[in-house]
């Protein structure tokens, strides 16, 4: 029989920021997501599900007008647990904007890696990296990226 994977707990990504997560017997998520990047350190709730090691969760960035959402796995590096997530972040659309049926301008996509514990630099080992690596798409986006 197969360990029940814990997604309980701290874990951070490549840009520093930080989602704290709880999950009850019915593998709901739910838990805070900490952003650290562009100088702004600010706390969102985050809800989802995750069964065996497969994950989704979601986040509302309201006052960015956004709302993220990452959907992965948990895998393991050099004996550590890793959750290897794709997102799509929608945007709100500006009233006029909407009329010209260029919604696919307000919906980005990528990927994070979700290591376990803080967000701390780690030494040459590549879990985290500097957040002025962060893609320059993102961050010239309409509204400021937040996470």
């Amino acid at each position: 029989m197969k360990d029940k994977l814990q997604i309980a707990g701290l874990w951070h990504n490549q840009h520093h920021s930080e989602i704290d997560l709880s999950q009850s017997d019915n593998g709901q998520i739910t838990g805070a997501f900490k952003t650290c990047t562009q100088g702004m350190h600010k706390e969102y709730p985050l809800t989802g599900f995750a069964h065996d090691d497969v994950v989704a969760f979601c986040v509302n960035f309201i006052e960015h007008g956004s709302i993220t959402a990452w959907v992965g796995q948990i895998q393991f590096q050099n004996e550590k647990p890793l959750l290897n997530t794709l997102w799509h972040m929608s945007m709100e659309m500006g009233k006029y904007e909407a009329r010209d049926d260029k919604s696919w301008k307000s919906i980005l996509s990528g990927a994070d890696r979700f290591y376990r514990g803080p967000a701390i630099s780690m030494n040459g080992e590549g879990e985290t990296e500097s957040i002025a690596q962060y893609p320059p798409y993102l961050v010239g986006a309409r509204k400021a990226s937040i996470y």
